[in-house]
């Protein structure tokens, strides 16, 4: 069976699923859990950010997956490249190239072809032209009306580009009418056209990066407030000492930190409270109000990451108290992999 390493996703007991392909979808039919009890999160690359696009990513994630629709539709990144004529039957995968995965090149930086122009309004900015993500968002709105996703949110947006979807909702009436996915697509040519945003269907989810070493506390606080959902990513920090090879920003200069699961204090938490780290480090994600993305195909360790535990306040100041200053805790950032700045 192709999709054996995915059966544990499935069974143990978390029914969240945010990999998906077709051995994904085998998986969760051979588990025979009904497809309410699961959980499905999908994202789409910056190349199928233009708004005209959008729609088409969840359409080859549902082909792909066998699946009606998605529970959860994220932006992957607060960026938007240009898209290859081939972009319908774009495919990833480890042997696939660019142009399999319908990326344009730029010829002069080597780089994915930057859309700035459907780019959130602060990346486009730094760049010295305009951009906007609204009709990327009111094309994602769209979709929620067409059933085949049941929420909408993003990936690795700050505050300021959070805000200006926000911001859009505060100039939004009960009577606004959605925008269709099509109407998404011609009306977006230029970032100061106004398109309503349907106040119904909100901004329910930012997934960014969360742990101990890059606690994101301030962006926290603002979801928070504004009532969208936290997930974090690589809750353990990653599983290596070095940086990821996508840690592409200036944040990556430096030194960096050691790896969080041997940390000695995690490692003195974790005898002195009869916990394994990851529950530690899971328990803490929790406790702030964030929803841990914990990854193992281990049943036995799948178990442990959701048997999280109510920590004492002592303990959870020595956890906060790990934050690498600046952005040196930062284990994820593909700014530099085009040439943007999205930790500033």
């Amino acid at each position: 069976m192709a999709y054996a390493p995915y059966l544990p996703l499935t069974k143990p007991g978390p029914n969240h699923v945010s990999q998906v392909d077709e051995a994904v979808g085998d998986a969760i039919r051979e588990s025979r859990i009904p497809r309410s009890e699961i959980f499905i999160t999908t994202k789409f690359w910056p190349n199928f950010a233009h708004p005209s696009n959008v729609p088409k990513c969840l359409d080859l994630v549902l082909k792909n997956m066998g699946l009606d629709y998605v529970d959860l539709y994220l932006t992957h990144w607060p960026v938007a490249t240009v898209a290859g004529s081939n972009i319908v039957n774009a495919r990833a995968g480890p042997d696939a190239t660019p142009e399999d995965q319908a990326i344009v090149t730029d010829e002069k930086t080597g780089k994915d072809k930057l859309d700035l122009e459907h780019s959130p309004r602060d990346v486009a900015e730094r760049l010295g032209v305009e951009g906007s993500f609204l009709p990327t968002w009111h094309a994602m709105q769209a979709l929620v009306e067409t059933g085949k996703c049941r929420a909408i949110g993003v990936s690795n947006f700050s505050i300021a580009q959070l805000d200006e979807i926000l911001s859009s909702y505060s100039s939004s009436s009960s009577s606004s009418k959605p925008t269709t996915s099509s109407s998404a697509g011609r009306d977006s040519h230029s970032p100061s056209t106004t398109i309503a945003t349907n106040p119904t269907i909100p901004l329910s989810c930012n997934q960014i990066e969360s742990h101990p070493y890059l606690p994101n506390t301030a962006l926290l606080k603002f979801m928070s407030t504004h009532s969208i959902l936290a997930t974090a990513y690589s809750p353990f920090a990653g599983q290596a000492s070095t940086p990821s090879p996508w840690v592409t920003s200036s944040s990556t200069e430096h030194e960096p930190p050691p790896l969080l699961l041997s940390h000695p204090i995690l490692d003195r938490l974790s005898r002195t409270l009869s916990l394994d780290v990851g529950q530690i480090l899971q328990s803490w994600a929790v406790q702030r109000g964030t929803i841990p993305l914990g990854k193992s195909q281990d049943p036995g360790r799948i178990r442990m990451n959701l048997d999280v535990q109510r920590l004492e306040d002592k303990v959870v100041r020595e956890l906060d108290g790990l934050e690498v200053p600046g952005e040196r805790g930062r284990t994820i950032d593909y700014g530099g992999f085009w040439g943007v700045k999205f930790f500033v």
